[in-house]
C-alpha cells in the first residue's frame, strides 16, 4: 500500500513538473513571440473568479443571487403603495411626481450597488481565502491561461475591474428593470412573480 501511495505522488509530481514546464513555454511564447512580459501566476484563484470553476467561485450562481436579492428588495415599491392607496396623494403633492421617481429609481440603484459589493466582496474572500492572494494584478492578462489568446493589452487588475462594472452595470439594468415592472403592477406577490420571470429566470 505504502508503495502504491509512493508511486502516486511520484505522478501527481512528474504530473506538476510537465505542466510547469508546459507554462514555461508559453511563459516564453508571451514573451518572445507577442513582446509582452512572461509571470508565474497561481492560477486557481483567477479561475476561480473568471469561470467558476472552483467550488467557491461559482459567478453563475451568485449572479442569480444578486438578482433575486434586487427583486425582493426593489419589486414592492410601488404596488405597496397602491395597496395602501397612496399613490394618488403621493403623485399629486408638491414635487411627488418626478421628484418622488427619481428618488427611488435612486433607492434601486443604491440597493443594486450595495448588493453588488455585498454578494462578490464575499467571493473575492472566499476565493483569497481558501485559494491564496491575487498576485501579480500588474501584470498582462495574456498570462492567465483563460485568457492567453486575448488580442488586445491590458493588466489583470484592468480587465478584474472591466469585467465587474460590467457586471455591476447589468444589475443597475436589472434594478431599473425591475423597478419599471413595480410601477405597472398593482399588488407586491405580482411584482416579485413577474420580476422573477423577466429578469432571473433568463
Amino acid at each position: 500500500e505504502s508503495a502504491s501511495v509512493r508511486l502516486s505522488q511520484l505522478n501527481t509530481y512528474l504530473n506538476n513538473l510537465r505542466e510547469i514546464k508546459d507554462y514555461g513555454e508559453k511563459l516564453r511564447f508571451i514573451e518572445i513571440e507577442k513582446g509582452r512580459e512572461g509571470y508565474f501566476i497561481p492560477q486557481m484563484p483567477y479561475r476561480a473568479l473568471l469561470d467558476g470553476s472552483s467550488s467557491v467561485g461559482e459567478s453563475q450562481y451568485l449572479a442569480i443571487i444578486s438578482l433575486l436579492f434586487l427583486v425582493l428588495i426593489i419589486s414592492p415599491i410601488f404596488p405597496y403603495e397602491k395597496q395602501k392607496n397612496m399613490q394618488q396623494l403621493l403623485w399629486g403633492a408638491y414635487e411627488g411626481r418626478g421628484k418622488l421617481w427619481r428618488r427611488k429609481v435612486a433607492v434601486a440603484f443604491i440597493s443594486a450597488a450595495l448588493v453588488f459589493i455585498t454578494v462578490y466582496g464575499i467571493e473575492i474572500f472566499k476565493v483569497v481565502k481558501g485559494l491564496g492572494a491575487l498576485s501579480y494584478l500588474n501584470a498582462p492578462v495574456q498570462n492567465l491561461r483563460l485568457f492567453k489568446d486575448l488580442p488586445f493589452e491590458i493588466s489583470i487588475f484592468g480587465f478584474l475591474m472591466l469585467l465587474y462594472g460590467i457586471r455591476l452595470l447589468m444589475l443597475l439594468l436589472a434594478a431599473l428593470t425591475i423597478i419599471s415592472i413595480s410601477l405597472f403592477t398593482n399588488k407586491t406577490e405580482q411584482a416579485i412573480a413577474l420580476s422573477t420571470v423577466i429578469v432571473v429566470l433568463p
